[in-house]
């Protein structure tokens, strides 16, 4: 089997049960064509046989955005809150740390039937660094108010280069 790059993957990798070819994963690289040769006879007739080539396209699988700790967190003006994106991935990437993968962070609060942006005591829109991990203060959290029925929205948008983003929300609910 060949890439469109040149490359060549080693058929002994493979496994055939029957009339399918097992290719494992991993074997083969994201954003590549390869082509496959295939020669088949029947087991009782040798004279009875074909050929056939076939490209495979290796899709991009898309991106997978996560904040460690749950489904949702309770914080207090009191202490830092931590929001750590750290194990979002690029699954088509081989290395440990990916240092093409890009957070956006936003946080929103349900005002009614609408949503808008977490604002502080003094009305200013509340502004995240763009990092895998965010810390919020006890001094930044004290200076928004605290949570009642709905809970602040934390999102992170993973984003590399064309692939599509991939967001994650952390609800929030803060007390004093």
């Amino acid at each position: 089997m060949s890439s469109g790059t040149g490359s060549t993957v080693n058929p002994k990798i493979f496994s055939v049960t029957g009339s399918q070819l097992l290719i494992p994963s991993g074997v083969l690289e994201a954003g590549q064509t390869y082509t496959v040769g295939v020669n088949a006879y029947m087991d009782t007739d040798p004279s009875k046989a074909t050929k056939g080539t076939y490209e495979i396209n290796v899709k991009y699988r898309a991106l997978s955005a996560t904040i460690h700790g749950g489904s949702s967190k309770s914080a207090s003006t009191s202490r830092a809150l931590v929001l750590d994106s750290g194990g979002s991935t690029d699954p088509d990437f081989d290395g440990k740390t990916d240092a093409d993968l890009f957070f956006t962070w936003s946080c929103s609060i349900r005002n009614g039937k609408f949503s808008d942006a977490c604002r502080t005591k003094d009305g200013a829109q509340l502004t995240l660094p763009n990092v895998a991990a965010i810390e919020l203060s006890a001094d930044t959290l004290s200076n928004i108010y605290p949570t009642f029925d709905d809970p602040y929205v934390f999102t992170v948008m993973v984003t590399k280069g064309s692939k599509f983003p991939a967001t994650y929300s952390m609800p929030v609910s803060l007390t004093e």
